[in-house]
């Protein structure tokens, strides 16, 4: 009862889905409305049948009210398979499903023994079998082809066309047919299509003690299934895709948070090496500043005088008690040489020892008398070397 009704219930929405059309506005409504291909093929059909016997109500001259159209119930019985075989393959995006549950409505549905998937790989140029059902494992291993060999798989991929094969054929592989006693079936062979290009292929047959000849009815069932399942496959395709996209950018992104946090602990141990070197150059400096005032401190308290020269004989350094020998400040002393401070005689002398300690790192020692004419003290002068300077101390005696 419960199966009557729902028939009923299909009619309805099929004579619904073409009233008012014809044959010409099928295709429209399909691109309109989203409607599948196998489902297109049947109200092609159903509707072709309205026209027809519309036409000829018209002819017959009578007037026309309501024309009913039973519909066939094997187009009813196969709006019902596509129907809920689309709704199978809409519900997972996994490829290996999509396929099991074609090979299932293959063998359960149209009959057959066997039903074998292959698809394109064109980055190895190969047609490669992916699964099947009532097949041996050695099936699927010897369905590997290049696409430029002679092997059926190849040539289906190239013409796109459906074969019906019984016995052996001059493309079979020879290995495979004898080892799996192919003789034994009746095959189809026939394309899986995608945006009119040529993916994989189907093999499906029967054994030729159960069934000699494959029904034209059955191709074509067939052919309708590899289209709903081409597009799912699609959709899964296009799925496993994005997520290959997106696992790709979590790895660039994990490696690009793994280069930061790596930069940022060098910068940071950078960061802390030169704090350190600062703090350090700063106590060096501390260190430097304190030791000169010292050295500065001691030397202005001796009663000797103490200056020193460089290479090129100007003062870098006095202290107290040779500035005040002098009568200069140390802004005046710093870069003089002996010819700017002492008249020009005393000067080459002292030049001369001067460069000759510079020269030779040798000390000089000498008493000559105060420069001053009126003075009757003498003076012990020593001259030695450090550290690329000529260090002059003069004793008064």
């Amino acid at each position: 009862m419960n199966s009557h009704k729902k028939e009923s219930a299909l009619n309805v929405q099929i004579m619904e889905i073409i009233d008012g059309l014809d044959i010409d506005d099928i295709d429209l409504y399909l691109k309109k409305n989203n409607i599948q291909k196998p489902l297109l093929d049947l109200l092609k059909k159903v509707a072709a049948s309205k026209m027809l016997l519309k036409n000829k109500h018209l002819k017959s001259k009578k007037k026309l009210t309501k024309v009913k159209v039973t519909i066939p119930e094997n187009l009813i019985k196969e709006t019902r398979i596509l129907q809920d075989l689309s709704r199978k393959l809409s519900s997972t995006l996994n490829v290996n499903k999509i396929l099991d549950i074609f090979y299932s409505a293959c063998t359960h549905i149209i009959g057959f023994e066997y039903v074998m998937a292959s698809l394109v790989y064109p980055e190895q140029s190969i047609i490669k079998a992916v699964g099947g059902i009532g097949i041996t494992k050695n099936h699927i291993k010897f369905a590997c082809h290049p696409l430029d060999s002679k092997d059926i798989m190849a040539d289906i991929i190239r013409t796109g066309k459906t074969e019906i094969i019984t016995g052996w054929d001059s493309r079979f592989d020879k290995k495979a047919f004898d080892k799996e006693k192919h003789e034994k079936w009746n095959r189809i062979f026939t394309p899986i299509s995608l945006n009119k290009k040529n993916i994989g292929l189907v093999e499906a047959g029967f054994y030729k003690s159960e069934q000699y000849h494959i029904e034209e009815n059955q191709k074509e069932m067939l052919c309708s299934f590899i289209d709903q399942t081409s597009l799912a496959l699609q959709n899964a395709r296009s799925f496993e895709k994005i997520k290959n996209t997106e696992k790709e950018l979590r790895l660039h992104q994990d490696h690009l948070e793994d280069l930061v946090e790596k930069r940022t602990m060098e910068l940071e141990k950078s960061n802390k090496q030169l704090e350190f070197e600062i703090k350090k150059k700063e106590r060096i400096e501390k260190e430097l500043l304190e030791s000169k005032l010292y050295y500065q401190e001691m030397v202005d308290m001796m009663p000797q005088s103490l200056m020193r020269h460089d290479r090129e004989g100007r003062c870098t350094f006095a202290n107290q008690a040779y500035l005040k020998s002098l009568g200069v400040s140390m802004e005046e002393a710093i870069g003089k040489t002996d010819q700017d401070i002492y008249p020009h005689n005393d000067a080459l002398k002292y030049d001369k020892d001067t460069f000759h300690v510079l020269e030779t790192g040798s000390i000089v020692e000498t008493v000559e008398k105060h420069l001053e004419p009126a003075s009757k003290k003498y003076l012990q002068t020593f001259k030695y070397m450090s550290q690329n300077y000529s260090y002059k101390r003069v004793i008064f005696l």
